[in-house]
């Protein structure tokens, strides 16, 4: 009886039409006769079209052009049954591929119209979809795979055609698959490397790429037997290939397929390892000193391995004949300065350049100082400037071109002065914008001043600012309709361009997402717009996503909801859970023994957010999903996270792992070099005790996967320098294995050299740091470390006859980078003035000085410009850097702070606090009151993008003085000031007082505003407080977190305590922890990932082992 009764149940509740073909359908997605002739309707086709569909039957289509059938909505052709897809011919099918395969249109979906085709259309819609520009998501693709394997069986069996008729689609196999295509014979193999280079291989995975290198040596067999033919078949994949591997290539192969992987962009390591083996004087190429420009123009990309020394010996007669290839590779800034020099040798000083030089030099001309650049011939220059604009320079370079009209000027508009700007023309600004919107590098007050101008020459939409976007604020957004404005109902993609995708702000995020819902409706509601396809479209707006829009979803649209939220940055952890939660809640995984049915597509589908799945969850997938789930998270960044929450995923990373060779769990004695890369950036997890485990020739293996990883602590780069000298010393002993690292050794290891001793550094070959002091130089040490490194590079130049640092060039000063930070007082007052000149910038962006070296650099800065420093320039003042936290109280009184990107610039600089070195209160107050007196008037009278470029000089403001801003102008500098540090309890209740009279009452706050005031919470009552809750509370930034008086933050109930999540919770500090009693304190540590699952309930009481770890390289600006 009662199957009887759930039989009629689910006649009743499953439409059949067109006889045996039925509606599919799921929770939201149900496809009854009725709300398909509704969807029918709303397409506004033809009466008796939409009749005839819902009749059904091979006649359906027929005389339907191919444009009506590329309108009908890819859920309508899904439903309509199998007899109405076959009769379609090929122009309906095309007008079908149009409309339905594309991103928006759910992977089921197509999974169900592929399913319905013939196997001669499948052949055609796979020729259709090939030939567009349109690219699928993983798994969409995967709909195409499942059906070819439908029709020509398992990919172990293909053909070369069959790799051919799927084409670009292929990246969309699985790693398995991959292996499997490599195991169905060479010529199939063959077909599948033309195939995936025609596509953008970034986009391949790490198990894929892992597949390619295997199944290259399963095809051509042992790498010393490859031939020039092989590399040029694997041009695109050599670049993932491990060094020991790339040793056994025959340099002569290498040789001989030279032009095509000039024109491959490897990473520059793997470009260092093939110019290697091209110096080989019998088979390669020989020392860069014999190269011709024939030599040079064939290299091509491969140039971006050249080291410092080889751009040196280079002969100028070889650099001038391939200056124009040489002149499009992407070298890096360091490069880039070595050429220039080479090109200056060849062409003699910048002022007799002509513009055919500088328009072939291009990219190397970002190695040219500011104040060559100002010597370039004008009518040169303007000669250059269509070929200029695609070069990125530095922020401090453009400012130094001669002058012209904004139109043609382009992205260079950015490097002018600030008041040049204001005085442009609008509609000339707003022109520009469209060359300047991909530029993040310039600095936020010229932002403000060019979207100003751009905007007040009206109708200028969000979606052409592109980078400039984040300069707008919530008040800002208040009169935008981004329907219109990011052209949501146009049929392109909208919110973006073909140059660069918007990126938002999270309050900006939820402030549009909130207009656009006024037009799109709530999320649940029946009338809901918030279709899959328009979900896709919102692009970067995604990380705006609160739990009703999430959990709305359907079971039949979540997994490519999922899938499109994966490619966006920026979802806090928190909403990171409640999208893996829905994700499982929909698909039916909230057992964890369901896990067990992923495959490695839909584990790589999930991409980041594969990190949120619990430990039962991940320790259920099978072998191959599990090692995909450990590469996944690997590939994340980590070293934000708690440390015992990251410890916590590589114990299960390890058990993941240890599946594959039939083991319960691995120790790090177990590790292959494999492994290593796969857990990526896991392996921040590791213990020192780990870490003295690891096989040392498991480790020089791997030692490049290591030394890419930014984040560890002192204690892992301690241990992993030794275990680095251990795999290092050959035939020697473990102490002396520095003074036998080559510069190839110095590269692979990277980052691990951080934990290097000054003993350690010290030995090292003096050859090998000359060579390699650019990189070096990008290592964060500290001073005792710098010293070891100062000592070696002060001996080799000793025997050159230069003996300390008074005889450093400005371009050798900034090749020492993070080597300067060994350099005493008297050091810095023996600096050449004319070096310290060219070198500024540079100097002045590196981390970890001293306040007294910073103040010895400041005593440079006026000796090497002016004593006076109310005489130095604003182009002077913009350079410094960190150094001006080293000039006195007095000194800032007196400098010209008058233009708003000077005053930003240095108001970026830190406020001292604990250890870390930065200005002063009394500095911060001094500079505050000189820069009203220039300005003239009270913080009162200041405009909301005055308040904004204060910075951190704002929190010398007195209460009153923060209680003065009006309404308006708060609005528009309310982001910046709610995200400061160093505000006095005081302070922060005027800051609250503004936020009421800005948003209102606190209990009508909504997410934006809760996130775009910041640290003004600080300034809440107890009882204001309890207003937030649930989707509010996860929109505190952590810096908001860490600012809250200790007396407030222990007000937040147990209940708001267990809603942060891991960022919120790593932010409190100690005094915070502190102020709470044991029941809350535990709650934070359970956050932090101190014990296992949280379901469990129970808290282990063990201390927090957080640290966080920002590891900034050096960001080299020239001076």
């Amino acid at each position: 009886m009662h199957t009887l009764c759930f039989m009629i149940l689910a006649i009743m509740t499953i439409s059949v039409v067109h006889g045996k073909d039925k509606l599919h359908e799921d929770d939201n997605h149900k496809f009854t006769a009725e709300n398909l002739e509704k969807k029918l309707k709303d397409t506004g086709i033809g009466a008796d079209l939409q009749s005839r569909i819902l009749k059904g039957g091979s006649t359906t289509f027929e005389k339907v052009d191919k444009e009506t059938m590329s309108k009908l909505p890819p859920s309508v052709l899904a439903s309509v049954g199998k007899d109405a897809i076959r009769g379609m011919n090929d122009q309906q099918l095309q007008g079908m591929v149009k409309g339905s395969m594309k991103r928006g249109t759910s992977s089921k979906d197509i999974q169900k119209l592929l399913e319905n085709v013939d196997s001669n259309q499948f052949k055609t819609v796979l020729s259709f979809v090939k030939n567009s520009t349109t690219k699928l998501s993983k798994k969409q693709m995967e709909a195409f795979k499942n059906q070819m394997k439908k029709t020509k069986g398992d990919p172990s069996t293909w053909s070369a055609s069959t790799v051919k008729e799927m084409g670009g689609m292929i990246v969309g196999l699985s790693p398995n698959e991959i292996k499997k295509l490599a195991s169905a014979g060479k010529e199939t193999f063959e077909a599948s490397l033309d195939e995936l280079a025609k596509t953008d291989v970034n986009t391949l995975t790490k198990g894929q790429r892992r597949q390619i290198i295997k199944g290259a040596e399963e095809s051509f067999g042992e790498k010393s037997k490859w031939t020039s033919s092989t590399i040029k078949k694997m041009s695109k994949f050599v670049g993932d290939m491990k060094h020991k591997d790339l040793a056994e290539i025959p340099v002569s192969a290498i040789k001989g397929a030279v032009l095509t992987l000039g024109k491959t962009k490897l990473k520059g390591k793997s470009s260092r390892e093939m110019m290697n083996k091209l110096k080989d004087p019998k088979n390669g190429f020989g020392a860069s000193d014999k190269w011709t420009s024939e030599t040079l123009r064939s290299l091509g990309n491969l140039t971006t391995g050249l080291t410092g020394k080889d751009i040196e010996h280079l002969d100028r007669h070889a650099v001038q004949g391939a200056l124009k290839p040489l002149g499009s590779v992407q070298f890096s800034l360091k490069q880039a300065r070595k050429m220039a020099s080479k090109v200056k040798e060849a062409y003699g000083s910048v002022n007799k350049w002509t513009a055919e030089v500088i328009r072939n030099a291009s990219n190397i001309l970002t190695g040219l100082k500011p104040k060559e650049l100002s010597q370039l011939p004008k009518e040169a220059v303007m000669d250059s400037v269509e070929k200029l604009k695609r070069v990125k320079f530095s922020q401090t370079q453009p400012s130094k071109w001669n002058e012209s009209i904004a139109e043609q000027m382009g992205p260079f508009i950015g490097g002018l002065p600030l008041s040049d700007l204001k005085n442009m023309p609008k509609a000339a600004i707003k022109s520009a914008l469209k060359a300047m919107k991909g530029d993040d590098t310039v600095p936020p007050a010229k932002r403000r001043a060019i979207l100003k101008k751009a905007r007040e020459a009206g109708d200028l939409k969000l979606k052409e600012v592109g980078s400039f976007l984040k300069t707008f604020s919530l008040k800002d957004l208040e009169s935008v309709d981004p329907i219109v404005d990011l052209g949501l109902n146009d049929t392109d993609d909208g919110n973006g361009t073909e140059d660069t995708t918007l990126t938002w702000k999270l309050s900006q995020a939820r402030k549009v997402l909130g207009k656009i819902k006024k037009t799109w409706g709530d999320p649940d509601s029946s009338e809901s717009q918030w279709t899959l396809d328009n979900i896709v479209r919102l692009k970067g707006l995604a990380i705006g996503v609160w739990k009703t829009l999430i959990d709305s979803r359907s079971s039949h649209d979540i997994a490519d909801i999922v899938e499109e939220f994966s490619q966006q940055e920026g979802f806090t952890p928190g909403q990171m859970k409640m999208i893996i939660k829905a994700y499982k809640d929909k698909l039916g995984l909230n057992l964890s023994k369901n896990f067990t049915n992923l495959d490695q597509i839909e584990i790589e589908a999930l991409g980041q957010f594969v990190q949120e799945l619990n430990d039962t969850d991940l320790a259920n997938l099978n072998v191959d999903a599990g090692v995909e789930a450990v590469r996944q998270i690997g590939v994340t960044e980590l070293h934000h996270k708690p440390r015992g929450l990251v410890e916590r995923k590589l114990a299960t990373g390890l058990k993941l792992l240890a599946k594959k060779y039939n083991k319960a769990n691995l120790d790090p004695k177990d590790l292959k070099s494999d492994d290593f890369q796969d857990l990526g950036n896991l392996l921040l997890g590791l213990s020192p005790r780990q870490i003295q485990q690891i096989v040392s020739t498991q480790f020089k293996d791997a030692v490049g996967t290591f030394g890419q990883i930014q984040g560890y602590n002192k204690e892992q780069l301690h241990e992993m320098a030794d275990k680095a000298k251990e795999a290092y010393k050959g035939n020697g002993n473990v102490e002396d294995a520095p003074s036998a690292l080559t510069g190839e050794d110095v590269d692979d290891m990277g980052n691990v050299l951080e934990g290097f001793t000054q003993d350690d550094f010290a030995k090292m070959d003096e050859h090998v740091v000359q060579e390699k002091i650019d990189d070096l130089g990008s290592l964060v040490l500290d001073k005792e470390q710098a010293e070891g490194l100062m000592q070696v590079a002060l001996t080799a130049k000793r025997k050159k006859r230069q003996t300390d640092i008074s005889s450093k060039s400005g371009d050798e000063l900034i090749a020492m980078g993070s080597t300067l930070l060994a350099l005493s007082t008297s050091d810095i007052a023996s600096v050449d003035n004319t070096a310290f000149d060219d070198a500024a910038s540079s100097i002045g962006s590196i981390k970890g000085f001293t306040l007294e070296q910073l103040q010895a650099w400041a005593n440079k800065a006026k000796k090497a410009w002016n004593s006076d420093v109310a005489l130095i320039t604003s182009d002077q003042l913009l350079r410094l850097g960190a150094i001006s936290v080293g000039f006195s109280a007095d000194d800032l009184s007196k400098m010209s702070l008058t233009s708003d990107d000077v005053i930003e610039s240095l108001g970026s600089q830190p406020v001292a606090s604990g250890d870390e070195v930065g200005y002063s209160a009394d500095q911060l107050s001094k500079a505050l009151s000189n820069i009203k007196t220039r300005k003239g008037k009270a913080i009162k009278d200041f405009t909301g993008d005055e308040i904004t470029a204060l910075k951190n000089f704002a929190i010398a403001m007195t209460a009153s003085e923060v209680a003065s801003i009006s309404s308006q102008e708060f609005g528009a500098a309310v982001s910046t000031l709610g995200g400061l540090k160093g505000w006095s309890e005081e302070q922060l209740v005027k800051l609250k007082e503004n936020c009421v009279a800005l948003y209102g009452s606190i209990s009508t706050w909504d997410s934006a505003d809760i996130r775009e005031a910041g640290v003004a919470i600080g300034g809440f009552t107890s009882s204001e407080l309890e207003y937030i809750k649930d989707d509010l509370l996860a929109m505190i930034s952590p810096t908001a977190i860490g600012s809250m008086p200790p007396n407030l933050f222990k007000s937040f109930s147990e209940e708001q305590l267990k809603q942060f999540d891991s960022s919120q919770a790593a932010a409190v500090t100690q005094s915070q922890k502190d102020a709470l009693p044991a029941n809350k304190r535990a709650i934070i540590q359970e956050t932090l990932g101190v014990s296992a699952n949280s379901s469990s309930g129970k808290v282990r009481e063990v201390p927090i082992l957080y640290v966080v770890i920002a590891i900034l390289n050096t960001i080299v600006i020239y001076g």
